[in-house]
């Protein structure tokens, strides 16, 4: 809640932190750098900077024999924009280099999020790219006062990369669809089905076999 004449609701971060954001292209990082936050427009939109080398994080200086500061860095761009109460829009651009950073993964990565809400269905569509590859994921949900029902069809290509490492289920092709219905209050049912392709490491007999899991 930084304050500084007419400019109001900013942060600044320095030192070990880690970005408030997730998405395909960059999830879990830790860093040791400067990070700055602020709304704009009437807090209908918001934006982070960042910069900073990789290793680092909120309990980074906490393990030194565990998390080593390395000569790797990121820095990046994440804008968050909602025109309206039902509409939510996120886009993010990174850069990746220094000396240990692994030569497989790209310089950039951009990463685009869109969400829409319509009374009891929300409906949310994230496209990433690692300058190669995509990675897609849908996300259904219809939700009632005792029932929510959930449908998630993803498609990563399986060279896809995130700017740390390999990317968020590299290679599938699927659909998950989860139930959840409470009843009463002593009873509940979780209801979940996956079914995919995994062209990453696919059956060594049938390249095309698709897989199933039922809980």
């Amino acid at each position: 809640e930084g304050s500084l004449g007419k400019f109001k609701g900013f942060s600044l971060h320095a030192f070990d932190y880690a970005p408030e954001f997730t998405n395909l292209i960059s999830s879990n990082i830790g860093l040791r750098g400067v990070s700055f936050e602020s709304p704009a427009f009437e807090k209908k939109m918001d934006y982070t900077i960042f910069w900073g080398r990789e290793g680092g994080g909120r309990f980074g200086n906490l393990s030194p024999g565990l998390i080593k500061i390395k000569d790797s860095f990121l820095s990046g761009f994440n804008l968050n924009l909602s025109p309206w109460k039902a509409q939510h829009y996120n886009f993010t651009v990174m850069k990746g280099w220094g000396r240990e950073r692994p030569e497989d993964l790209h310089t950039y990565g951009y990463d685009l999020n869109t969400s829409f809400h319509f009374d009891k269905m929300h409906l949310n569509y994230e496209i990433a790219n690692d300058s190669e590859t995509f990675a897609h994921l849908f996300d259904l949900t219809y939700s009632l006062p005792r029932l929510r029902l959930t449908t998630e069809l993803r498609d990563t290509d399986k060279h896809f990369k995130t700017m740390t490492g390999w990317g968020w289920r590299a290679g599938e092709l699927g659909v998950l669809s989860t139930l959840y219905y409470t009843p009463s209050e002593k009873l509940s049912i979780l209801s979940r089905l996956d079914v995919f392709q995994d062209r990453l490491f696919p059956n060594p007999k049938n390249d095309d076999r698709w897989n199933e899991d039922f809980n």
